[in-house]
């Protein structure tokens, strides 16, 4: 399937009233959803919580994404990426990376990690795109299939290109 082009859009920090928003969407692209309540968890009471959604600017009330990461003394660890799965394949996924990658360099993050499914090849070529190298397996990590996630990090922020669309803080 040709990418589609991609839409104007808007990331902007998620808030509590996302929330509800955030976990359909969840839920519609992965197998093993996060509840509610992790996401409650993330706004309310992690510090080290810095997670995003991404809205076309046309239609402001549509979620087509969202995305968290942790920074931990200097390492972000990116939590969650999700884009519609009727919105794939736009660069959406491209655009919330490279927003938490530029985010946690602003914040201090020297490097950063994440698991991906070993079967999830697209994610894991967008990953290499942004740096990202593997660097070991988790055994048996994901519980709906006992799949092994792949271990990757980018040992640079801050040589995460410059965003192409518009981040509110």
């Amino acid at each position: 399937m040709a990418a589609q082009p991609l839409p104007s859009v808007a990331i902007t920090p998620m808030g509590a009233g996302d929330v509800a928003q955030v976990t359909a969407l969840d839920a519609a692209a992965f197998t093993l959803p996060w509840p509610r309540q992790a996401f409650e968890a993330q706004l309310k009471a992690n510090p080290a919580a810095h997670f995003f959604v991404l809205r076309p600017l046309a239609e402001p009330h549509a979620l087509w994404g969202s995305a968290g990461y942790w920074l931990v003394v200097g390492e972000a660890h990116i939590a969650t990426l999700a884009v519609d799965p009727q919105q794939r394949n736009r660069g959406l996924g491209k655009l919330l990376l490279q927003a938490m990658l530029t985010d946690a360099h602003a914040h201090g993050g020297c490097s950063a990690t994440l698991e991906v499914r070993e079967s999830n090849m697209v994610a894991q070529h967008l990953y290499a795109r942004f740096g990202f190298v593997l660097v070991g397996r988790r055994k048996n990590y994901y519980t709906d299939n006992h799949e092994d996630a792949l271990l990757m990090t980018a040992s640079s922020l801050g040589s995460v290109p410059p965003l192409i669309c518009e981040v509110h803080p």
